[in-house]
C-alpha cells in the first residue's frame, strides 16, 4: 500500500517543505512544514523543525490510517513520513548552506 502511495512525493521548496504528498486518489492531502521562519542550520532551528515535523507526521498518519485502525499501519506510515522528511530536510539544508556560502563570498 505505502509503495504505491509514496510515488506522489511533492517537490522541495525552500520556504516550506512539503511532506508526504502521498496522495491516494481519494483522501490524502499533502502536508507542509513551515521552515522559512527558522534557521534550520542552527541547533535551535533543527529542534524546532523536528518538533514541527513530528506533529505534521502524526497529523498526516492519523488521517491516512483512520480506516485501518491499526497500530502497525500507523507505525509504517510514520516511518515512511520520517524518511521523506529526513531526505527533504537534508536537501533543504544543503541548498541553504550553499546559498549562504555564495552570499558570504559575494559580500567580500
Amino acid at each position: 500500500m505505502f509503495k504505491s502511495t509514496l510515488a506522489g512525493v511533492a517537490t522541495l521548496a525552500l520556504a516550506i517543505i512539503p511532506v508526504a504528498a502521498l496522495a491516494t486518489a481519494a483522501h490524502a492531502a499533502p502536508v507542509t512544514i513551515r521552515a522559512a521562519d527558522i534557521d534550520t542550520l542552527s541547533p535551535e532551528g533543527v529542534q524546532a523543525f523536528h518538533q514541527r515535523a513530528e506533529a505534521a507526521a502524526r497529523k498526516f498518519c492519523r488521517a491516512e490510517t483512520l480506516n485501518q485502525r491499526s497500530l502497525v499501519a500507523n507505525a509504517r506510515c510514520m516511518e515512511a513520513v520520517r524518511v521523506e522528511i529526513s531526505e527533504k530536510f537534508a536537501a533543504r539544508n544543503t541548498a541553504l548552506a550553499a546559498q549562504r556560502q555564495a552570499n558570504t563570498l559575494a559580500s567580500r
